[in-house]
Protein backbone atom coordinates (compact mmCIF):
# COMPACT_ATOMS: atom_id res chain seq x y z
CA UNK A 1 0.00 0.00 0.00
CA UNK A 2 1.30 3.47 -0.88
CA UNK A 3 1.86 5.39 2.37
CA UNK A 4 0.44 8.79 3.17
CA UNK A 5 3.14 11.44 3.42
CA UNK A 6 2.92 13.93 6.27
CA UNK A 7 5.09 17.04 6.26
CA UNK A 8 5.38 19.06 9.46
CA UNK A 9 6.89 22.54 9.29
CA UNK A 10 7.72 23.64 12.82
CA UNK A 11 7.20 27.20 14.05
CA UNK A 12 10.06 29.64 13.53
CA UNK A 13 13.00 28.91 15.82
CA UNK A 14 12.03 25.34 16.68
CA UNK A 15 14.75 22.74 15.98
CA UNK A 16 13.07 19.41 15.24
CA UNK A 17 16.17 17.53 16.39
CA UNK A 18 15.93 18.98 19.91
CA UNK A 19 14.84 16.61 22.70
CA UNK A 20 11.59 18.56 23.23
CA UNK A 21 10.63 18.39 19.54
CA UNK A 22 11.61 14.72 19.33
CA UNK A 23 9.45 13.98 22.37
CA UNK A 24 6.50 15.68 20.65
CA UNK A 25 7.17 13.69 17.45
CA UNK A 26 7.39 10.49 19.48
CA UNK A 27 3.98 11.22 21.01
CA UNK A 28 2.57 12.04 17.58
CA UNK A 29 3.93 8.84 16.04
CA UNK A 30 2.42 6.81 18.86
CA UNK A 31 -0.97 8.48 18.49
CA UNK A 32 -0.98 7.88 14.72
CA UNK A 33 0.04 4.23 15.05
CA UNK A 34 -2.97 3.56 17.31
CA UNK A 35 -5.48 4.68 14.66
CA UNK A 36 -7.59 1.87 13.24
CA UNK A 37 -6.43 1.29 9.68
CA UNK A 38 -2.82 2.40 10.23
CA UNK A 39 -0.26 -0.40 9.90
CA UNK A 40 2.82 1.56 10.92
CA UNK A 41 4.31 5.03 11.07
CA UNK A 42 7.83 5.67 9.79
CA UNK A 43 9.56 8.78 11.11
CA UNK A 44 12.85 10.00 12.51
CA UNK A 45 11.70 8.45 15.79
CA UNK A 46 11.42 5.00 14.25
CA UNK A 47 12.56 4.70 10.63
CA UNK A 48 11.50 1.05 10.48
CA UNK A 49 7.97 1.77 11.63
CA UNK A 50 7.99 -0.76 14.46
CA UNK A 51 6.32 -0.08 17.80
CA UNK A 52 8.08 2.49 19.96
CA UNK A 53 11.18 4.55 19.27
CA UNK A 54 14.21 2.99 17.63
CA UNK A 55 16.40 1.85 20.55
CA UNK A 56 19.61 3.20 19.02
CA UNK A 57 18.04 6.68 18.92
CA UNK A 58 17.16 6.73 22.63
CA UNK A 59 19.53 7.97 25.32
CA UNK A 60 19.35 4.61 27.05
CA UNK A 61 20.30 2.78 23.86
CA UNK A 62 23.15 5.18 23.12
CA UNK A 63 24.61 4.86 26.62
CA UNK A 64 24.37 1.09 26.39
CA UNK A 65 26.21 1.15 23.06
CA UNK A 66 28.96 3.41 24.43
CA UNK A 67 29.30 1.17 27.48
CA UNK A 68 29.54 -1.96 25.33
CA UNK A 69 32.28 -0.36 23.23
CA UNK A 70 34.49 -0.21 26.33
CA UNK A 71 34.71 -4.02 26.21
CA UNK A 72 36.79 -3.83 23.03
CA UNK A 73 40.06 -4.15 24.98
CA UNK A 74 39.26 -7.76 25.76
CA UNK A 75 41.55 -7.62 28.83
CA UNK A 76 44.57 -6.50 26.78
CA UNK A 77 45.79 -3.27 28.33
CA UNK A 78 47.67 -2.24 25.18
CA UNK A 79 44.34 -2.10 23.32
CA UNK A 80 43.57 1.01 25.40
CA UNK A 81 46.49 2.82 23.74
CA UNK A 82 45.01 2.80 20.22
CA UNK A 83 43.81 6.03 18.56
CA UNK A 84 40.35 4.47 18.33
CA UNK A 85 40.24 4.10 22.13
CA UNK A 86 41.33 7.70 22.66
CA UNK A 87 38.66 8.83 20.19
CA UNK A 88 36.14 6.67 22.03
CA UNK A 89 36.94 8.36 25.35
CA UNK A 90 36.63 11.78 23.67
CA UNK A 91 33.29 10.71 22.19
CA UNK A 92 31.96 9.64 25.59
CA UNK A 93 33.15 12.89 27.15
CA UNK A 94 31.49 15.00 24.43
CA UNK A 95 28.30 12.94 24.66
CA UNK A 96 28.07 13.38 28.43
CA UNK A 97 28.51 17.13 27.95
CA UNK A 98 25.62 17.14 25.46
CA UNK A 99 23.42 15.27 27.93
CA UNK A 100 24.13 17.93 30.53
CA UNK A 101 23.20 20.68 28.04
CA UNK A 102 19.91 19.07 26.98
CA UNK A 103 18.66 17.38 30.18
CA UNK A 104 18.92 19.70 33.16
CA UNK A 105 18.48 17.02 35.83
CA UNK A 106 21.52 15.06 34.68
CA UNK A 107 24.31 17.08 36.27
CA UNK A 108 22.87 16.45 39.75
CA UNK A 109 22.76 12.68 39.17
CA UNK A 110 25.42 10.72 41.07
CA UNK A 111 25.97 8.25 38.25
CA UNK A 112 26.52 11.10 35.79
CA UNK A 113 29.06 12.68 38.12
CA UNK A 114 30.68 9.30 38.75
CA UNK A 115 30.94 8.68 35.01
CA UNK A 116 32.72 12.01 34.52
CA UNK A 117 35.18 11.28 37.35
CA UNK A 118 35.84 7.72 36.13
CA UNK A 119 36.32 8.93 32.58
CA UNK A 120 38.79 11.63 33.66
CA UNK A 121 40.73 9.12 35.78
CA UNK A 122 40.76 6.68 32.89
CA UNK A 123 42.08 9.22 30.43
CA UNK A 124 44.79 10.37 32.85
CA UNK A 125 45.84 6.81 33.74
CA UNK A 126 45.84 5.62 30.16
CA UNK A 127 47.95 8.61 29.09
CA UNK A 128 50.54 7.85 31.80
CA UNK A 129 50.62 4.10 31.20
CA UNK A 130 50.76 4.70 27.46
CA UNK A 131 53.82 6.88 27.90
CA UNK A 132 55.46 4.24 30.13
CA UNK A 133 54.59 1.44 27.71
CA UNK A 134 55.97 3.23 24.65
CA UNK A 135 58.80 1.07 23.24
CA UNK A 136 60.56 4.23 22.04
CA UNK A 137 60.44 5.73 25.54
CA UNK A 138 61.65 2.46 27.06
CA UNK A 139 64.61 2.21 24.70
CA UNK A 140 65.49 5.86 25.29
CA UNK A 141 65.38 5.17 29.04
CA UNK A 142 67.82 2.28 28.65
CA UNK A 143 70.08 4.47 26.53
CA UNK A 144 70.09 7.13 29.25
CA UNK A 145 71.08 4.53 31.81
CA UNK A 146 73.92 3.26 29.63
CA UNK A 147 75.12 6.81 29.13
CA UNK A 148 75.92 6.96 32.81
CA UNK A 149 78.14 3.89 32.41
CA UNK A 150 79.95 5.15 29.31
CA UNK A 151 80.44 8.58 30.90
CA UNK A 152 82.15 7.09 33.95
CA UNK A 153 85.93 6.84 34.05
CA UNK A 154 87.63 3.51 33.78
CA UNK A 155 88.54 3.52 37.45
CA UNK A 156 84.93 4.35 38.40
CA UNK A 157 83.57 1.63 36.18
CA UNK A 158 82.71 -1.67 37.94
CA UNK A 159 81.93 -5.05 36.31
CA UNK A 160 78.94 -5.55 38.64
CA UNK A 161 77.39 -2.30 37.42
CA UNK A 162 77.88 -3.29 33.78
CA UNK A 163 76.51 -6.77 34.38
CA UNK A 164 73.35 -5.38 35.98
CA UNK A 165 72.59 -3.23 32.93
CA UNK A 166 73.51 -5.90 30.41
CA UNK A 167 71.22 -8.48 32.04
CA UNK A 168 68.36 -5.98 32.17
CA UNK A 169 68.80 -5.01 28.53
CA UNK A 170 69.16 -8.61 27.33
CA UNK A 171 65.98 -9.65 29.15
CA UNK A 172 64.12 -6.63 27.76
CA UNK A 173 65.28 -7.36 24.22
CA UNK A 174 64.07 -10.95 24.50
CA UNK A 175 60.71 -9.68 25.76
CA UNK A 176 60.55 -7.17 22.91
CA UNK A 177 61.35 -9.86 20.34
CA UNK A 178 58.51 -12.03 21.62
CA UNK A 179 56.05 -9.13 21.39
CA UNK A 180 57.27 -8.04 17.93
CA UNK A 181 58.80 -11.08 16.15
CA UNK A 182 59.56 -9.07 13.02
CA UNK A 183 62.18 -7.05 14.90
CA UNK A 184 64.31 -10.17 15.50
CA UNK A 185 65.81 -9.77 12.04
CA UNK A 186 66.67 -6.09 12.52
CA UNK A 187 70.42 -5.36 12.48
CA UNK A 188 70.31 -2.99 15.46
CA UNK A 189 68.35 -5.59 17.44
CA UNK A 190 70.79 -8.36 16.58
CA UNK A 191 73.80 -6.15 17.34
CA UNK A 192 72.39 -5.06 20.68
CA UNK A 193 71.57 -8.61 21.73
CA UNK A 194 75.02 -9.83 20.62
CA UNK A 195 76.77 -7.07 22.60
CA UNK A 196 74.78 -7.99 25.70
CA UNK A 197 75.59 -11.69 25.41
CA UNK A 198 79.29 -11.07 24.67
CA UNK A 199 79.50 -8.57 27.53
CA UNK A 200 77.96 -11.00 30.02
CA UNK A 201 80.40 -13.73 28.91
CA UNK A 202 83.35 -11.33 29.30
CA UNK A 203 82.16 -10.35 32.78
CA UNK A 204 82.21 -13.99 33.86
CA UNK A 205 85.87 -14.29 32.75
CA UNK A 206 87.21 -10.88 33.80
CA UNK A 207 87.79 -11.82 37.46
CA UNK A 208 90.06 -14.69 36.42
CA UNK A 209 92.34 -12.49 34.30
CA UNK A 210 95.60 -10.93 35.55
CA UNK A 211 95.22 -7.36 36.81
CA UNK A 212 96.77 -5.76 33.75
CA UNK A 213 94.46 -7.73 31.46
CA UNK A 214 91.40 -6.82 33.54
CA UNK A 215 91.92 -3.16 32.73
CA UNK A 216 92.07 -3.94 29.00
CA UNK A 217 88.96 -6.16 29.28
CA UNK A 218 87.12 -3.35 31.08
CA UNK A 219 87.97 -0.95 28.31
CA UNK A 220 86.79 -3.51 25.76
CA UNK A 221 83.55 -3.92 27.69
CA UNK A 222 82.97 -0.19 27.87
CA UNK A 223 83.53 0.11 24.11
CA UNK A 224 80.94 -2.64 23.56
CA UNK A 225 78.49 -0.74 25.74
CA UNK A 226 79.02 2.32 23.59
CA UNK A 227 78.13 0.20 20.54
CA UNK A 228 75.11 -1.07 22.46
CA UNK A 229 74.01 2.51 23.04
CA UNK A 230 74.21 3.21 19.33
CA UNK A 231 72.19 0.08 18.47
CA UNK A 232 69.49 0.86 21.03
CA UNK A 233 69.23 4.41 19.70
CA UNK A 234 68.75 3.05 16.18
CA UNK A 235 66.20 0.58 17.46
CA UNK A 236 64.31 3.41 19.20
CA UNK A 237 64.11 5.30 15.90
CA UNK A 238 62.71 2.21 14.20
CA UNK A 239 59.93 1.80 16.78
CA UNK A 240 59.15 5.49 16.80
CA UNK A 241 57.82 5.06 13.26
CA UNK A 242 55.58 2.18 14.39
CA UNK A 243 54.09 3.79 17.52
CA UNK A 244 54.64 0.47 19.34
CA UNK A 245 53.82 -0.37 22.96
CA UNK A 246 55.01 -3.03 25.40
CA UNK A 247 53.92 -3.54 28.97
CA UNK A 248 57.32 -4.79 30.08
CA UNK A 249 57.51 -7.07 33.07
CA UNK A 250 61.31 -6.77 33.07
CA UNK A 251 61.36 -2.99 33.41
CA UNK A 252 58.50 -3.08 35.89
CA UNK A 253 60.47 -5.43 38.16
CA UNK A 254 63.62 -3.35 37.75
CA UNK A 255 61.78 -0.20 38.80
CA UNK A 256 59.84 -1.95 41.55
CA UNK A 257 56.49 -1.37 39.79
CA UNK A 258 53.76 -4.03 39.94
CA UNK A 259 52.53 -4.04 36.32
CA UNK A 260 49.84 -6.58 37.13
CA UNK A 261 48.47 -4.31 39.83
CA UNK A 262 48.57 -1.37 37.43
CA UNK A 263 46.65 -3.31 34.81
CA UNK A 264 44.14 -4.47 37.42
CA UNK A 265 43.60 -0.91 38.67
CA UNK A 266 43.09 0.32 35.13
CA UNK A 267 40.58 -2.41 34.35
CA UNK A 268 38.82 -1.61 37.60
CA UNK A 269 38.48 2.04 36.59
CA UNK A 270 37.18 0.91 33.22
CA UNK A 271 34.62 -1.32 34.91
CA UNK A 272 33.57 1.60 37.12
CA UNK A 273 32.99 3.80 34.08
CA UNK A 274 30.88 1.07 32.49
CA UNK A 275 28.85 0.68 35.68
CA UNK A 276 28.08 4.39 35.85
CA UNK A 277 27.10 4.52 32.16
CA UNK A 278 24.81 1.52 32.56
CA UNK A 279 23.22 3.01 35.67
CA UNK A 280 22.70 6.30 33.85
CA UNK A 281 21.12 4.36 31.00
CA UNK A 282 18.64 2.84 33.44
CA UNK A 283 17.88 6.31 34.80
CA UNK A 284 16.91 7.56 31.35
CA UNK A 285 14.91 4.39 30.66
CA UNK A 286 12.85 5.09 33.76
CA UNK A 287 12.21 8.64 32.50
CA UNK A 288 10.37 7.58 29.31
CA UNK A 289 13.67 6.88 27.53
CA UNK A 290 13.75 10.07 25.43
CA UNK A 291 14.98 10.15 21.84
CA UNK A 292 18.20 12.16 21.43
CA UNK A 293 20.04 13.05 18.24
CA UNK A 294 23.55 13.62 19.55
CA UNK A 295 25.72 15.83 17.30
CA UNK A 296 28.73 13.82 18.48
CA UNK A 297 27.23 10.48 17.45
CA UNK A 298 25.85 11.94 14.21
CA UNK A 299 29.29 13.18 13.15
CA UNK A 300 30.83 9.81 13.98
CA UNK A 301 28.31 7.81 11.95
CA UNK A 302 27.62 8.75 8.29
CA UNK A 303 24.83 6.17 8.11
CA UNK A 304 23.20 7.69 11.20
CA UNK A 305 23.52 11.16 9.66
CA UNK A 306 22.02 9.90 6.40
CA UNK A 307 19.08 8.44 8.30
CA UNK A 308 18.37 11.78 9.93
CA UNK A 309 18.64 13.63 6.61
CA UNK A 310 16.06 11.23 5.15
CA UNK A 311 13.39 12.47 7.55
CA UNK A 312 14.49 15.96 8.61
CA UNK A 313 15.29 18.92 6.37
CA UNK A 314 18.70 20.57 6.35
CA UNK A 315 17.29 23.55 8.25
CA UNK A 316 15.97 21.14 10.91
CA UNK A 317 12.58 22.87 10.81
CA UNK A 318 10.65 20.38 8.66
CA UNK A 319 10.19 16.66 9.03
CA UNK A 320 8.55 13.88 7.04
CA UNK A 321 6.43 11.01 8.31
CA UNK A 322 5.17 8.01 6.34
CA UNK A 323 1.84 6.54 7.46
CA UNK A 324 1.26 3.09 5.99
CA UNK A 325 -2.42 2.10 5.70
CA UNK A 326 -3.91 -1.40 5.60
CA UNK A 327 -6.26 -0.66 2.69
CA UNK A 328 -6.32 0.43 -0.94
CA UNK A 329 -5.73 4.18 -1.21
CA UNK A 330 -9.08 4.92 -2.94
CA UNK A 331 -11.20 2.72 -0.66
CA UNK A 332 -13.69 4.07 1.85
CA UNK A 333 -11.62 2.61 4.69
CA UNK A 334 -8.49 4.45 3.51
CA UNK A 335 -10.43 7.71 3.22
CA UNK A 336 -11.86 7.29 6.72
CA UNK A 337 -8.38 6.50 8.02
CA UNK A 338 -6.92 9.65 6.43
CA UNK A 339 -9.67 11.71 8.07
CA UNK A 340 -8.72 10.18 11.43
CA UNK A 341 -5.03 10.83 10.74
CA UNK A 342 -5.69 14.50 10.04
CA UNK A 343 -7.79 14.86 13.16
CA UNK A 344 -5.07 13.20 15.25
CA UNK A 345 -2.38 15.43 13.72
CA UNK A 346 -4.25 18.53 14.81
CA UNK A 347 -4.97 17.34 18.34
CA UNK A 348 -1.68 15.57 19.09
CA UNK A 349 0.59 18.61 18.58
CA UNK A 350 -1.50 20.83 20.83
CA UNK A 351 0.26 21.90 24.05
CA UNK A 352 3.61 20.73 22.67
CA UNK A 353 6.57 22.54 21.17
CA UNK A 354 5.04 21.71 17.75
CA UNK A 355 1.85 23.65 18.46
CA UNK A 356 1.28 26.06 15.60
CA UNK A 357 3.12 23.92 13.06
CA UNK A 358 2.00 23.81 9.46
CA UNK A 359 0.96 20.24 8.64
CA UNK A 360 0.27 18.88 5.16
CA UNK A 361 -0.87 15.38 4.19
CA UNK A 362 0.00 13.98 0.77
CA UNK A 363 0.01 10.72 -1.15
CA UNK A 364 -2.67 9.03 -3.24
CA UNK A 365 -4.90 8.21 -0.27
CA UNK A 366 -4.88 11.86 0.85
CA UNK A 367 -5.58 12.97 -2.72
CA UNK A 368 -8.59 10.66 -2.99
CA UNK A 369 -9.79 11.90 0.40
CA UNK A 370 -9.64 15.51 -0.77
CA UNK A 371 -11.48 14.61 -3.98
CA UNK A 372 -14.18 12.79 -2.03
CA UNK A 373 -14.72 15.77 0.25
CA UNK A 374 -14.99 18.06 -2.77
CA UNK A 375 -17.43 15.64 -4.38
CA UNK A 376 -19.49 15.45 -1.21
CA UNK A 377 -19.55 19.23 -0.99
CA UNK A 378 -20.46 19.75 -4.65
CA UNK A 379 -22.77 16.75 -5.16
CA UNK A 380 -25.94 18.45 -3.93
CA UNK A 381 -25.18 21.58 -5.91
CA UNK A 382 -24.56 19.51 -9.04
CA UNK A 383 -27.84 17.62 -8.55
CA UNK A 384 -29.80 20.84 -8.24
CA UNK A 385 -28.15 22.46 -11.26
CA UNK A 386 -28.56 19.38 -13.46
CA UNK A 387 -32.21 18.95 -12.50
CA UNK A 388 -33.05 22.63 -13.11
CA UNK A 389 -31.24 22.71 -16.45
CA UNK A 390 -32.84 19.45 -17.61
CA UNK A 391 -36.29 20.58 -16.42
CA UNK A 392 -36.02 23.80 -18.41
CA UNK A 393 -34.96 21.90 -21.54
CA UNK A 394 -37.95 19.54 -21.19
CA UNK A 395 -40.34 22.43 -20.58
CA UNK A 396 -39.07 24.16 -23.69
CA UNK A 397 -39.34 21.06 -25.89
CA UNK A 398 -42.62 19.67 -24.51
CA UNK A 399 -44.21 23.07 -23.73
CA UNK A 400 -45.51 21.63 -20.50
CA UNK A 401 -44.85 21.86 -16.75
CA UNK A 402 -46.43 18.59 -15.65
CA UNK A 403 -44.71 16.10 -17.94
CA UNK A 404 -41.16 17.34 -17.18
CA UNK A 405 -41.84 16.85 -13.48
CA UNK A 406 -42.71 13.16 -13.61
CA UNK A 407 -40.12 12.51 -16.31
CA UNK A 408 -37.40 13.81 -13.98
CA UNK A 409 -38.87 11.93 -11.03
CA UNK A 410 -38.73 8.74 -13.11
CA UNK A 411 -35.05 9.32 -13.86
CA UNK A 412 -34.36 10.00 -10.18
CA UNK A 413 -36.22 6.79 -9.32
CA UNK A 414 -34.01 4.90 -11.77
CA UNK A 415 -30.93 6.44 -10.17
CA UNK A 416 -32.07 5.54 -6.64
CA UNK A 417 -32.86 1.96 -7.65
CA UNK A 418 -29.47 1.69 -9.34
CA UNK A 419 -27.58 2.82 -6.21
CA UNK A 420 -29.63 0.43 -4.09
CA UNK A 421 -28.81 -2.51 -6.37
CA UNK A 422 -25.13 -1.50 -6.46
CA UNK A 423 -25.01 -1.54 -2.66
CA UNK A 424 -26.74 -4.94 -2.61
CA UNK A 425 -24.36 -6.44 -5.17
CA UNK A 426 -21.01 -5.09 -3.98
CA UNK A 427 -21.46 -4.73 -0.24
CA UNK A 428 -23.98 -7.42 0.68
CA UNK A 429 -23.29 -10.13 -1.89
CA UNK A 430 -19.60 -9.54 -2.73
CA UNK A 431 -18.61 -8.33 0.74
CA UNK A 432 -16.70 -5.28 -0.44
CA UNK A 433 -16.25 -2.13 1.64
CA UNK A 434 -18.56 -0.06 -0.53
CA UNK A 435 -18.97 1.81 -3.77
CA UNK A 436 -16.18 4.00 -5.11
CA UNK A 437 -17.04 7.56 -4.10
CA UNK A 438 -17.01 8.90 -7.67
CA UNK A 439 -19.58 6.35 -8.87
CA UNK A 440 -22.74 8.10 -7.53
CA UNK A 441 -22.06 11.48 -9.11
CA UNK A 442 -20.87 10.07 -12.46
CA UNK A 443 -23.81 7.65 -12.63
CA UNK A 444 -26.25 10.44 -11.76
CA UNK A 445 -25.03 12.73 -14.54
CA UNK A 446 -25.04 9.94 -17.13
CA UNK A 447 -28.48 8.61 -16.18
CA UNK A 448 -29.97 12.11 -16.23
CA UNK A 449 -28.50 12.72 -19.68
CA UNK A 450 -29.45 9.33 -21.14
CA UNK A 451 -32.85 9.21 -19.41
CA UNK A 452 -33.77 12.70 -20.59
CA UNK A 453 -32.78 11.74 -24.12
CA UNK A 454 -35.11 8.74 -24.06
CA UNK A 455 -37.81 10.82 -22.35
CA UNK A 456 -37.74 13.43 -25.10
CA UNK A 457 -37.89 10.73 -27.76
CA UNK A 458 -40.89 9.03 -26.12
CA UNK A 459 -42.85 12.11 -25.05
CA UNK A 460 -42.38 13.91 -28.35
CA UNK A 461 -43.97 10.93 -30.11
CA UNK A 462 -46.76 10.76 -27.54
CA UNK A 463 -47.45 14.48 -28.01
CA UNK A 464 -47.51 14.03 -31.79
CA UNK A 465 -49.84 11.04 -31.70
CA UNK A 466 -52.07 12.64 -29.05
CA UNK A 467 -52.78 15.53 -31.40
CA UNK A 468 -54.18 13.05 -33.93
CA UNK A 469 -55.87 10.39 -31.77
CA UNK A 470 -56.28 11.79 -28.30
CA UNK A 471 -54.10 11.08 -25.28
CA UNK A 472 -55.01 7.43 -24.60
CA UNK A 473 -54.69 6.21 -28.18
CA UNK A 474 -51.73 8.49 -28.76
CA UNK A 475 -49.84 6.94 -25.83
CA UNK A 476 -50.67 3.42 -27.04
CA UNK A 477 -49.46 4.10 -30.60
CA UNK A 478 -46.36 5.98 -29.41
CA UNK A 479 -45.42 3.26 -26.95
CA UNK A 480 -45.73 0.60 -29.62
CA UNK A 481 -43.71 2.61 -32.09
CA UNK A 482 -40.89 3.71 -29.77
CA UNK A 483 -40.84 1.12 -26.99
CA UNK A 484 -38.96 -1.56 -28.93
CA UNK A 485 -36.47 0.95 -30.30
CA UNK A 486 -35.78 2.48 -26.88
CA UNK A 487 -35.44 -0.96 -25.29
CA UNK A 488 -33.05 -2.12 -28.01
CA UNK A 489 -30.93 1.00 -27.58
CA UNK A 490 -30.91 0.48 -23.83
CA UNK A 491 -29.82 -3.15 -24.15
CA UNK A 492 -26.98 -2.22 -26.52
CA UNK A 493 -25.83 0.63 -24.32
CA UNK A 494 -26.10 -1.46 -21.15
CA UNK A 495 -24.13 -4.29 -22.74
CA UNK A 496 -21.41 -1.88 -23.80
CA UNK A 497 -20.99 -0.51 -20.29
CA UNK A 498 -21.33 -3.97 -18.73
CA UNK A 499 -18.24 -5.03 -20.70
CA UNK A 500 -16.22 -2.82 -18.35
CA UNK A 501 -16.90 -5.36 -15.58
CA UNK A 502 -14.13 -7.52 -17.06
CA UNK A 503 -11.55 -4.89 -16.06
CA UNK A 504 -9.23 -5.71 -13.14
CA UNK A 505 -9.75 -2.15 -11.87
CA UNK A 506 -12.53 -2.01 -9.28
CA UNK A 507 -13.63 1.50 -10.27
CA UNK A 508 -14.13 0.44 -13.89
CA UNK A 509 -16.14 -2.62 -12.78
CA UNK A 510 -18.43 -0.57 -10.55
CA UNK A 511 -18.80 2.19 -13.14
CA UNK A 512 -19.76 -0.20 -15.94
CA UNK A 513 -22.24 -2.17 -13.87
CA UNK A 514 -23.89 0.92 -12.35
CA UNK A 515 -24.53 2.57 -15.75
CA UNK A 516 -25.70 -0.74 -17.24
CA UNK A 517 -28.19 -1.29 -14.42
CA UNK A 518 -29.41 2.30 -14.58
CA UNK A 519 -29.94 2.22 -18.37
CA UNK A 520 -31.79 -1.12 -18.19
CA UNK A 521 -34.09 0.12 -15.43
CA UNK A 522 -34.85 3.30 -17.35
CA UNK A 523 -35.39 1.73 -20.77
CA UNK A 524 -36.98 -1.58 -19.77
CA UNK A 525 -39.20 -0.35 -16.96
CA UNK A 526 -39.59 3.41 -17.01
CA UNK A 527 -39.84 4.01 -20.75
CA UNK A 528 -41.83 0.88 -21.59
CA UNK A 529 -44.22 0.65 -18.64
CA UNK A 530 -44.19 3.43 -16.06
CA UNK A 531 -44.07 6.59 -18.19
CA UNK A 532 -46.77 5.47 -20.69
CA UNK A 533 -48.98 4.48 -17.76
CA UNK A 534 -48.54 7.88 -16.07
CA UNK A 535 -49.13 9.73 -19.35
CA UNK A 536 -52.34 7.73 -19.96
CA UNK A 537 -53.55 8.36 -16.41
CA UNK A 538 -52.95 12.10 -16.56
CA UNK A 539 -54.52 12.52 -19.99
CA UNK A 540 -54.76 16.14 -21.06
CA UNK A 541 -52.94 17.28 -17.89
CA UNK A 542 -49.69 15.99 -19.35
CA UNK A 543 -49.52 19.19 -21.42
CA UNK A 544 -50.64 21.72 -18.85
CA UNK A 545 -50.64 24.68 -19.16
CA UNK A 546 -50.89 24.07 -22.91
CA UNK A 547 -54.48 23.39 -24.00
CA UNK A 548 -54.89 19.85 -25.35
CA UNK A 549 -58.16 17.90 -25.74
Amino acid sequence: MEPANIIIAAPEGVDLTSPQALAALSKLSGDLSRIDGVVKVKSIINPQGTTGAMYELTVSGQLTTLSAALDSSGGDITALFSPETAAGFQQISAYLTELNENFTWVKEDSDYQGALVSLNNMQTAVAQIKADASVTNQLQYLVSQLSQVTAASTTAFTPAQAGQYLQLIAAYLNELGQQYPAIQSDSDYLTALEVCNDGLTLLEQISQLPEDQQVAAGAQLQSGIQNLTTSLTGLASTFQKQDAYLVSQVLAQASGTDSAATATALQSSLAGLKTHLQALSSQFASRDNPVFLSPTLLSASPSFQGLVNMFVSESRQSTLLYVVLDSFSASDRAIQTIDSVRTTLSSSVQDTILSGSEIATGGSSATYTDIKHMVDTDFNRIIILVIIFTFLILVFILRSLIAPMYLLLAVLLSYGATMGLMTLIFQVWLGQEGIFFLIPIITFVLLIALGSDYNIFLMSRIREESEKRGTRDGVRVAAIATGAVILACGVVLAGTFAALSSSPILFMVQFGISVAIGVLIDTAIMQVFLLPAIATKLGKWNWWPSRRD
